[in-house]
């Protein structure tokens, strides 16, 4: 009886967390492709609409990394006050939020290379130039 008990306590936390984990990560607007949808389209490409399409999905990216990144900018600043004692050791807690800001710089410019790509492409005399 109490084993079952524990089980259903345990399965309701994870069945919350579950649900907690899906709202508190908010999607970025117009992020409702897979990976592997963005990927067809970008091989499939070949119309203005097609690439004004790629092009707002990473320029909706490029927004959200850089969102993302003023948090992590922000923890990582928090962070770096008053960093003694067991927190000096290697890695700090300063460094985790360090490495977290520059991945979400990194995904920002590589969103946003790729949105200047697909918008190039998008012009109307780009496409005859390409063909």
């Amino acid at each position: 009886m109490k084993k079952t008990g524990i089980a259903s306590i345990v399965l309701l936390a994870l069945a919350s967390v579950g649900s907690v984990r899906v709202s508190a990560s908010p999607a970025a607007p117009g992020e409702d492709y897979t990976q592997a949808q963005v990927k067809q389209l970008e091989a499939s490409a070949h119309s203005p609409d097609q690439y004004k399409t790629l092009a707002h999905y990473y320029e909706s990216r490029q927004q959200y990394f850089e969102r993302q990144a003023a948090d992590a900018k922000m923890e990582w600043e928090q962070r770096s006050k008053g960093v003694s004692g067991y927190a000096a050791k290697y890695p700090r807690p300063m460094d985790s939020a360090r490495n977290q800001y520059e991945h979400y710089v990194a995904k920002a410019n590589e969103a946003g290379a790729l949105f200047a790509k697909y918008n190039r492409m998008a012009e109307p005399g780009v496409m005859a130039s390409n063909q």
